[in-house]
């Protein structure tokens, strides 16, 4: 939906009074509307909801999100009772009415409020008993008498006392095709349970515009919609609301839900709690995810790692990437669209600076190097770019700014010697596992998911101090606390000696 087409001041003129007097309150919103506020930080610095016209605002943005957008708020009773509240104090006119009046120009000619508010709550029950189209035509229907309420989610959950009649096996919802983290968490797992012999299929679920869909690796076992008794939703637990939000209930109901979800932050959001309601327990892929989510989830919760594959290596070398054959090679690899805070590549360049200064000529390019790999970013960041420029003064420092498949970023990983990891926070670490598992030696951050398996002598762990999250550096991080103040490794006494000692 368009969500310019709503502009307070227009309805304040087209309702006959100021849009003040609202006879509910945000604590009155139903559930699921808290849902889609809670996890959309765009909703949340467009609408204040603290104020009587971003409510307003608000709800006239949901009633026709609902109407276009969000199957699940239709399926909901308390969205639908919610429609039929009074919209305004001293006003005969619901939720429902008054937002199907400010979104239709044709009824602001033919009815003036409030002079003609009784002569247009009559034409709107005249006209929706008979017609009408789209999520409120069929909300107006629900209220009028003429379709059944539906059950709702919750009541659906409520009522499985008898088992599945789905057959035996895990859909995994994600990414199928994502280039990301998050997309290689579902593909992994998939192939984890194929290995397993576990009956599955992957559900497609698309992720944001920007990011890339070109692994299809698994493509022969997505299907649009799962057939079996158990959901495995491999996204964050935002994704997984947007996920009902979108798709509705029906992939939910007489099934068993489990969310894979991940996290890298401290303490679990407060503003998440309302995604707890969707599924029956939840897996994490390491023991700081567990201590984050525990305090708040009275659900099971357990720690499953995340699967690590690295069998599959393209045969690319060194030439291929344009690096040098003798140089004792370090590298990183991040995505520029989780966070370039929380990733932190600045301080591997810094630490690779400080133990091999330019201009020494022992560590000349043939001698070192630094492998900075990434995906090119569709938006602009300013960060990314200012390391760009520094790196652009040293040839010793590579820079692959382009999305490679997993077989060649493997082999680019292969054709290096040590891997670093200088991150403030990281769920579970993937690529510092990717690395281990073939046999690199790796220098990472002494904190979050990746300490469940990063051990000496292969993995020397940079100490640090707990720093808070500065705002705007990473979502929903105000009040949280990563690792910060790095106590930066010399890096030239890694195990590996140089070839120009």
């Amino acid at each position: 939906m368009n969500d310019e087409q709503h502009k307070p001041v227009e309805t304040d003129a087209l309702l006959g009074q100021q849009t003040t007097g609202l006879a509910f309150t945000q604590h009155q919103l139903p559930w699921v509307a808290r849902l889609v506020y809670n996890t959309r930080v765009d909703l949340q610095e467009k609408f204040d909801l603290d104020s009587e016209s971003g409510l307003f605002d608000f709800t006239v943005w949901l009633l026709n999100a609902a109407n276009d957008q969000l199957k699940s708020l239709i399926e909901e009773p308390e969205f639908i009772h919610f429609c039929a509240m009074p919209m305004m104090m001293g006003r005969s006119m619901t939720v429902l009415q008054t937002v199907v009046y400010i979104s239709a120009k044709e009824l602001h000619e033919r009815y003036e409020l409030p002079r003609d508010e009784a002569a247009y709550v009559s034409w709107f029950e005249d006209t929706f008993k008979q017609t009408g189209h789209g999520g409120l035509a069929r909300v107006a229907k629900i209220l009028l008498g003429v379709e059944p309420m539906p059950l709702g989610l919750f009541a659906h959950l409520k009522q499985r006392t008898q088992p599945s009649k789905h057959p035996f096996g895990i859909n995994v919802i994600g990414y199928a095709y994502g280039q990301l983290g998050i997309g290689e968490d579902a593909r992994m797992t998939a192939k984890a349970l194929k290995k397993l012999g576990v009956p599955f299929c992957l559900v497609d679920f698309k992720p944001g515009p920007t990011i890339p869909l070109n692994d299809y690796s698994m493509h022969a076992h997505v299907l649009k919609t799962g057939p079996y008794s158990i959901n495995l939703f491999c996204m964050t637990a935002t994704e997984t609301a947007r996920y009902f939000l979108f798709e509705g209930a029906e992939q939910f109901l007489d099934r068993t839900n489990i969310g894979y979800w991940p996290w890298e932050l401290n303490h679990w959001p407060q503003k998440w709690l309302p995604c707890n309601d969707l599924v029956d327990e939840v897996w994490v892929g390491s023991k700081h995810i567990h201590d984050a989510l525990k305090p708040v989830f009275q659900k099971p919760l357990r720690i499953v790692p995340l699967h690590v594959d690295v069998s599959n290596i393209s045969p690319l070398s060194r030439r291929d990437f344009g690096l040098p054959e003798t140089a004792k090679l370090f590298v990183f690899s991040f995505d520029l669209h989780s966070s370039v805070h929380r990733k932190n590549p600045h301080d591997c360049l810094k630490a690779f600076l400080t133990s091999f200064p330019l201009g020494d000529e022992r560590y000349t390019r043939e001698a070192v190097g630094l492998v900075i790999k990434t995906h090119r970013p569709k938006r602009h960041s300013a960060d990314w770019e200012n390391l760009k420029k520094l790196a652009s003064t040293d040839d010793r420092i590579h820079i692959i700014e382009h999305t490679l498949s997993r077989p060649d970023l493997l082999a680019l990983y292969s054709c290096c010697d040590c891997f670093l990891s200088m991150h403030r926070a990281e769920g579970y670490g993937r690529g510092i596992a990717e690395a281990i598992m073939l046999g690199l030696e790796v220098v990472t951050t002494n904190y979050s998911g990746n300490v469940d398996f990063c051990k000496p002598p292969q993995c020397t762990l940079v100490d640090y101090e707990l720093v808070p999250v500065l705002q705007g550096q990473y979502i929903e991080g105000a009040g949280m606390h990563w690792a910060g103040n790095l106590k930066l490794p010399q890096l030239s006494a890694t195990r590996k000696h140089f070839t120009s000692q």
